[in-house]
């Protein structure tokens, strides 16, 4: 956890933290970049395809291309950041190329580390496939403007007093956030070096208090809605007393139900502080529990669910038009 001093940004940043979890021990397949600065913060989260990327690389200890590719690329955001984290970006395609570039010399880097001469090569299996979900939040004036970019199926989500609400739009064969937990959805796009890849893009601008977070599909793919993420993450924040013990206790939550390495980067905005920020969501987490959680019951069934799924996702879809660019 990052204790912030107060300055003109940071003014506007209340809490910044990260959570990660390999499922098999040092063989996580996640990867992750979060960071802040006087005037911007990062928060990006990443996931190794381990089926596309099951081909291991002697020059990197016997290691999977997906193990690779989200360090890689994590590596990449890193030094990018690093280099431009004063940049105030007004040109969507400029900064679009600004990180490719990043993504481009670091996988450039690995093919030259590589020494098999004989690779097979067919459409199951790809070079350091990973999925990547970045927001970039940089200070304007009395806003904050929040660039998203991601390609794969890692999210980013923003929440405030309306609720939660999706970003980024899955590249799988089907957008709906209720299906891609009950179907295993083919990937369309993805960071690779040996495929074309799209990088998606949104700029949102926030100037009232707002969550903004990063999370890869082991934190939400494993909840069985929705409704059930947002309610279980507001009230996670709710009983905990402060910034500390919520990130400890989203990391248990995670690891009872997750089956798959977990990654995911929280940052607010315009709360003042934690305390203020529980505060906000009282209201929201009532309203939860009364028309979705005890509607849904122990004893659910799947017409229930999609009945719910139908009067929550109007609000959930707020900030989604299902046309990437």
């Amino acid at each position: 956890m990052t204790a912030l001093r107060k300055t003109r940004f940071k003014d506007k940043l209340d809490t910044i933290f990260l959570i990660n979890q390999d499922i098999i021990e040092n063989c996580g397949e996640d990867s992750y970049y979060c960071a802040y600065s006087k005037s911007s913060a990062i928060i990006s989260v990443f996931d190794g395809c381990g089926g596309l990327g099951s081909r291991t690389y002697q020059s990197f200890k016997g290691h999977t291309g997906a193990y690779m590719a989200s360090r890689v690329v994590s590596g990449a955001v890193h030094d990018w950041y690093h280099t431009f984290f004063n940049t105030e970006w007004t040109s969507r395609d400029q900064l679009i190329d600004s990180i490719n570039h990043y993504f481009t010399k670091a996988y450039d880097i690995c093919s030259a580390r590589e020494l098999e001469n004989l690779r097979i090569r067919g459409s199951m299996v790809r070079d350091y496939p990973t999925t990547a979900a970045i927001a970039l939040a940089e200070d304007q004036d009395h806003e904050i403007s929040v660039h998203v970019l991601w390609a794969g199926d890692s999210r980013v989500y923003f929440l405030d007093s309306r609720g939660l609400a999706q970003i980024t739009e899955d590249d799988t064969d089907s957008e709906d956030a209720m299906d891609n937990l009950f179907s295993d959805g083919v990937l369309t796009n993805l960071l690779s070096s040996d495929r074309q890849y799209e990088i998606h893009y949104k700029n949102i601008k926030i100037d009232r208090p707002t969550v903004v977070f990063a999370a890869t599909d082991g934190c939400f793919g494993y909840i069985p809605t929705p409704m059930e993420f947002e309610y279980y993450l507001l009230k996670t924040m709710l009983d905990s007393e402060n910034p500390q013990i919520f990130r400890h206790q989203l990391h248990d939550y995670f690891a009872e139900y997750a089956g798959d390495d977990f990654t995911f980067g929280f940052m607010s905005f315009f709360y003042g502080s934690y305390e203020a920020m529980g505060k906000s969501f009282k209201e929201r987490v009532k309203e939860m529990e009364r028309e979705y959680i005890c509607r849904l019951g122990d004893e659910r069934n799947e017409k229930d669910a999609a009945e719910l799924w139908r009067k929550y996702k109007p609000g959930y879809e707020r900030h989604m038009n299902h046309r990437k660019g």
